[in-house]
């Protein structure tokens, strides 16, 4: 059965009951929320799945911010261009390999924007982002983007410090480059 609490947390957190439906994702419930015509469970793990996905995605974000500030105080800024172009190459495999079978601009503006709702990027962290197409361009408004962006604003959701004042203290290039 499902059960939703914002006990102890301060935010919404499934405690289901019996605890073997805990492993059951959000998904799977959702899903057959939808199916049974229960709206009002429906809507419960619509609103819950918000929370749900973004403490895993927010400590990934944290954790390459983190990263790079290591890499920054302790080896130079100057080593960020090679560590990124390195890591573009590693996840570029995978991800921007993706891209190999989209044939017009469009559908990469398409793409790119399903990876930026996925991202929670826009306000609310919701992954609602603003697309537009002008006479020589689309243009992909993220305001804040759901990593950087996030990382320099009190989060909306959590109401978490920007990452870059305290308790985090996270770094921010102290010049101007080309690639910041």
């Amino acid at each position: 059965m499902l059960k939703l609490t914002t006990e102890p947390l301060g935010r919404l957190m499934r405690v289901d009951e019996p605890v073997e439906e805990l492993g059951i994702s959000t998904y799977d419930r959702l899903r057959a929320a939808v199916k049974a015509g229960d709206k009002e469970t429906a809507l419960k793990l619509i609103d819950y799945v918000q929370n749900e996905v973004k403490g895993i995605h927010d400590v990934y974000c944290d954790w390459s911010y983190a990263f790079l500030t290591w890499i920054s105080d302790n080896c130079g800024e100057e080593k960020l261009p090679e560590v990124l172009g390195y890591t573009n190459e590693k996840i570029s495999l995978a991800f921007f390999g993706q891209l190999k079978g989209l044939k017009t601009v469009k559908q990469q503006v398409q793409w790119y924007t399903e990876q930026m709702r996925a991202h929670r990027s826009g306000p609310g962290e919701t992954g609602t982002i603003k697309v537009w197409e002008e006479a020589d361009r689309y243009v992909i408004e993220c305001d804040p983007c759901g990593s950087g962006g996030r990382m320099r604003r009190t989060g909306e959701l959590d109401k978490t410090s920007p990452r870059t004042g305290p308790p985090f203290n996270l770094g921010k290039t102290k010049k101007a480059y080309p690639w910041s």
